[in-house]
């Protein structure tokens, strides 16, 4: 029996060299009569390989995200402004019905105090009879927290200013409850009225401007130089809310 007889035919062992990422091919060369030699190759060697990214092409890359970004930045940030701040009209609007609820039961007089500096403790006396949404006290552009639902703020801290001494059968052309004001003046067209750079006071919009609720329940909105007059009159004070 022959040694191949021995040793039988079995298939051919796996190549080692395989699982390191080489393959193999016969190489000739001078010298060596015809007879040809296995020589490791890697993979890739000889062939194509993907170009990769350089510094500069990523840099290009993400500039180019940049400037996607900052163009689509700015109308999002419009639209949220003009979103925050026709919410913040419909809540003076809300606030108005719960004003004319108390006057109706006041013999016609919306809700005032004696000695009072701040808008809080007047505007509480509407919860919870005449209103449990507290939240409608608090300009969604402003970032301050609503007061607990249905519980009086008196001691709290609103986003509005409040036109106290106003009757309602007075009051329909006059300004009655506004965005949180710089001072608490009255106003002429061309008056400042609200924060012209953003910073408090009066920036419950930032520096856009501001809304106004008039007594007969429409609800206007000026820039930070009044649009329209922003009178008081005998008995009437301006109150801001707590800063």
């Amino acid at each position: 029996m022959s040694p191949k007889d021995r040793h039988g035919t079995g298939p051919a062992p796996a190549n080692p060299a395989g699982a390191a990422g080489l393959r193999l091919r016969r190489a000739s060369g001078p010298g060596d009569g015809g007879k040809s030699a296995l020589k490791p190759v890697r993979h890739g060697e000889g062939g194509s390989t993907a170009r990769a990214f350089s510094l500069v092409e990523l840099l290009v890359v993400l500039v180019i995200l940049c400037v996607l970004i900052g163009l689509s930045w700015a109308p999002a940030q419009r639209a949220a402004a003009r979103r925050a701040r026709e919410h913040c009209a419909l809540q003076l609007r809300q606030m108005h019905v719960a004003l004319e609820l108390y006057a109706r039961d006041h013999g016609g007089g919306y809700p005032a105090l004696p000695s009072v500096r701040t808008a809080e403790p007047v505007l509480s006396l509407l919860v919870p009879r005449y209103t449990v949404a507290t939240a409608t006290f608090v300009c969604p552009a402003s970032g301050d927290h609503p007061p607990p639902e249905a519980v009086p703020f008196a001691a709290g801290r609103i986003s509005y200013a409040y036109y106290q001494g106003r009757r309602a059968t007075e009051a329909a052309r006059d300004p009655l409850v506004s965005d949180e004001q710089i001072n608490s003046t009255a106003k002429t067209p061309g008056d400042p009225v609200f924060s012209p750079d953003g910073r408090p006071p009066g920036n419950n919009h930032g520096r856009l401007g501001g809304n106004v609720l008039f007594g007969d329940g429409s609800v206007r909105f000026t820039p930070p130089v009044a649009a329209f007059p922003l009178p008081l009159g005998p008995g009437v004070a301006l109150l801001n809310p707590r800063r």
